[in-house]
């Protein structure tokens, strides 16, 4: 296949057409900087983070439970796994729940119970005034 393309640019070469650049730029192996994207990069990017309402919902729900889970999140909240994941994965950063062990879910810490007392203490705040 490729003997015949090679043939036909040849052709079309000694016609001194336009056509020749384009099928021989079509027929060049791609350059060492044309890499193709990185997917694990694409599909591992950070999404963003969640809003305060949806931060709010996270709070309360796994100061409730005692835990955080990223199945939990996912169905409650109805977010993707993706996204219930990302933000387990914040809450353990941020030292809000404690590491998993195994299947078992993330235990809720006490930053997490004091961070929502001081999120709904000043949604409070503007309503009184």
């Amino acid at each position: 296949m490729r003997v015949e393309l090679e043939e036909i640019l040849h052709t079309l070469s000694s016609d001194g057409s336009d056509a020749a650049c384009d099928v021989r730029d079509a027929l060049a192996p791609p350059e060492a900087n044309d890499a193709p994207p990185n997917f694990f990069a694409e599909i591992t990017r950070r999404e963003q983070a969640p809003d305060d309402k949806v931060r709010r919902q996270v709070l309360r729900l796994i100061t409730s439970l005692g835990y955080a889970s990223t199945l939990v999140l996912q169905h409650r909240l109805e977010i993707s796994y993706r996204q219930a994941s990302s933000i387990v994965a914040a809450l353990e950063r941020d030292g809000m729940v404690a590491p998993a062990h195994g299947f078992r879910p993330h235990k809720t810490l006490a930053p997490a119970y004091q961070l929502l007392e001081s999120l709904e203490t000043q949604l409070d705040e503007p309503r009184q005034h």
